[in-house]
């Protein structure tokens, strides 16, 4: 995704005709899915289209007529970009980075409910019995069976002269109408289901749930699109229609090697600055956690231990991307190039409590946790404190020195005496 910088001039462009029962379908059944915050970037863009005609403006100014911040604005376009609501354009030139923010109609209760997706979400975020209310509200009541239609047709009331020139054909501009934006996903399961079937004769549906998640983080983690994960699937089933963890994960490793895969492009934060740290957290954006750790080992291959362990932040902790090369990035350079997986984990919960989603967030996170902490120091007689543990200074291991998992045995075995 591309981060838009407060001097960037912005365009607001509306791609659909957006009613009052767009806006009511907006708020009941997107809402709690991306909340109350995009839904408001939502409705103050779509007014300020009207106001704007169509001009550019700077993205400062916009930030005050809606009265909000860069990090609520980035965070609440993110959200109306996924669901499908907004798409954005750039446009650079010599002196100005142009963006044009494509306003989409949200979909109508049936095309909703349709989506597994969109209603698998509301479900998870709302609950069931929100999802059952609204499908009470528009639920379409059944017609009778038994009744008969006794409508007109159209030519029986109009007899229109197809030759008259009204009737010939014109080239007409395009005009707006109900444009709905599709959600794109880094993974597409329907065409992977495709593809095992296509290849294979496999329904996916014969797939074990659990084996479907670990595919899709494997597929997330390593950048396989659907083609190449559909064909490690259906190579590695045992007869039950299970799969061969171990060997998916070998033939995961070693497929981003061979030339005909198609490595899947995905949009994340590009930083604008050409510095060597940016361009590092460019990397950690831009590269899946193998592709990245491959670079970070010179081109070598990912070990098996390593793998199981960017597959466990992937799904244990749940860690997008760019954290997890920032994650790796870190602890590789403060631990003299060694990889201990307690050490990362330990980090991984910490940042999963933060809730980062971002590689410039992570590591600046990072740098915050590791800044001196300034002793308070209090007026008065000071008293004196009996140790109640004789846990020593040298046993904590320093930034720049390599922590293994005995030492973090050692050290833990240490501390139960604080407690």
């Amino acid at each position: 995704m591309k981060i838009i910088n407060s001097q960037d001039f912005i365009q607001i462009r509306l791609e659909s005709t957006i009613s009052s029962l767009d806006v009511e379908f907006l708020v009941e059944f997107y809402g709690p899915i991306i909340g109350t915050d995009a839904v408001g970037l939502y409705l103050g863009l779509k007014q300020q289209d009207a106001l704007l005609e169509g001009n550019f403006i700077d993205l400062a100014t916009e930030l005050t007529y809606l009265q909000t911040t860069p990090q609520a604005f980035h965070q609440a376009r993110l959200y109306l970009e996924a669901v499908g609501l907004l798409r954005t354009y750039q446009q650079t030139s010599q002196q100005t980075q142009q963006f044009t923010f494509s306003l989409y109609t949200p979909k109508n209760p049936q095309a909703f409910m349709d989506d597994p997706i969109l209603k698998g979400l509301l479900i998870q975020r709302a609950g069931s019995t929100y999802l059952q209310r609204l499908s009470t509200k528009y639920v379409l009541p059944s017609i009778d069976p038994q009744a008969k239609e006794v409508s007109v047709s159209f030519g029986e009331v109009f007899h229109p002269d197809l030759n008259h020139p009204a009737f010939m054909n014109q080239s007409n501009p395009q005009y707006k109408g109900k444009s709905l934006a599709e959600i794109r996903q880094p993974f597409d399961s329907i065409r992977f289901a495709e593809q095992l079937k296509a290849q294979f004769s496999i329904d996916i549906k014969k797939l074990n749930a659990d084996d479907m998640t670990q595919i899709i983080a494997i597929a997330t983690l390593t950048g396989l699109d659907e083609l190449a994960a559909a064909d490690i699937v259906g190579t590695n089933l045992d007869m039950n229609h299970r799969l061969l963890m171990d060997k998916v994960m070998q033939a995961a490793r070693q497929e981003k090697r061979l030339p005909f895969v198609r490595q899947r492009q995905q949009q994340k934060v590009q930083l604008q600055e050409t510095s060597s740290q940016t361009i590092a957290i460019n990397q950690m954006e831009m590269l899946t956690p193998m592709a990245f750790l491959s670079m970070k080992q010179q081109g070598a291959e990912v070990s098996p231990a390593d793998f199981s362990l960017l597959l466990r932040l992937q799904t244990q902790y749940a860690l997008p991307n760019p954290v997890i090369n920032a994650l790796i990035h870190h602890v590789l350079t403060t631990q003299n190039n060694v990889l201990s997986s307690r050490y990362v984990e330990k980090l991984a919960g910490s940042v999963k409590r933060e809730n980062l989603q971002h590689a410039v967030d992570t590591m600046d996170y990072f740098y915050q946790i590791n800044q001196p902490r300034t002793a308070k120091t209090y007026a008065g007689k000071k008293e004196e404190v009996t140790p109640i543990a004789d846990v020593s200074l040298s046993t904590l291991p320093k930034e720049s020195e390599q922590v293994d998992d005995h030492e973090l045995d050692t050290l833990e075995s240490n501390m139960k005496g604080l407690k």
